[in-house]
């Protein structure tokens, strides 16, 4: 074998065990990232019914912390570079608009839903988002979704009420 051809296989070499490994890390992060997302929830009951705290209290410390880990983490990779979307007013407020609708309103939704039921009930609650997405989806291109799309949404929704009401339909209950 001649150099160049030695070279080109080292490469490939290279590149197989390279993606392996980022195979590898994702999985693992991924693992990492759900078990302590399903913590949350748990803790946050805990909190709730043990602590006294408040869904309000716990969002904002949340979203303080992670966004502030975030920002160093950032920082330390992309120095200013991070400071760049606050050029432009347009990215300044999507990103806004996402803060609010799209983090704080969907953790302080999910906290409060805890409080009030427990975690299990507003963690399954949660998976009805792609419903609800397609419904907006629906609204927003006018038009209306496919006959499979509707049938899961109805699924997914008599799947929630059944499993937070037990079947039980005296009005008050949840």
């Amino acid at each position: 074998m001649d150099s160049s051809t030695i070279k080109k296989q080292n490469l490939s070499n290279f590149k197989q065990q390279n993606s392996k490994n980022n195979t590898i890390k994702g999985t693992l992060f991924a693992l990492i990232a759900g078990t302590l997302w399903g913590l949350s929830g748990i803790c946050a009951q805990f909190l709730f019914q043990n602590k006294n705290l408040t869904p309000e209290w716990v969002v904002c410390i949340r979203l303080i912390s992670s966004g502030l880990i975030l920002l160093s983490v950032a920082y330390a990779k992309e120095k200013n570079n991070i400071f760049k979307i606050f050029k432009s007013k347009r990215y300044v407020k999507d990103l806004v608009l996402f803060g609010i609708l799209g983090m704080f309103g969907v953790q302080y939704t999910y906290f409060v839903a805890i409080k009030y039921s427990n975690a299990a009930t507003a963690t399954v609650i949660q998976y009805l988002g792609p419903a609800i997405i397609l419904i907006y989806q629906s609204l927003r291109n006018k038009s209306l979704p496919s006959f499979v799309e509707l049938f899961a949404v109805v699924l997914s929704i008599l799947g929630v009420f059944v499993l937070v009401t037990h079947m039980d339909i005296k009005l008050g209950y949840i």
